[in-house]
């Protein structure tokens, strides 16, 4: 195995409290969700963590944000 995909496997196995082993035998689904759990609470430790987190939120969005859309349009003038 190599070095990323042990600590990932590390990483699941803490979140979850479960041994190395346990967490390579977690179904697929439920390893994949339980690394990207991991992943995120790792993120909230830290400062830049936070601001990639809060910039992914920010991404995701689906909805149009009227008031910067206007404050935008309005710089251009």
């Amino acid at each position: 195995m190599d070095r990323e995909l042990i600590e990932e496997v590390k990483m699941v196995a803490d979140y979850c409290n479960l041994s190395l082993v346990d967490a390579l035998n977690l179904p697929c689904d439920l390893f994949a969700l339980a690394l990207k759990k991991a992943f995120i609470l790792k993120l909230r430790h830290s400062k830049e963590g936070q601001e990639l987190l809060k910039l992914s939120e920010y991404m995701e969005r689906t909805d149009c944000d009227l008031d910067m859309l206007m404050e935008f349009c309005d710089d251009k003038e």
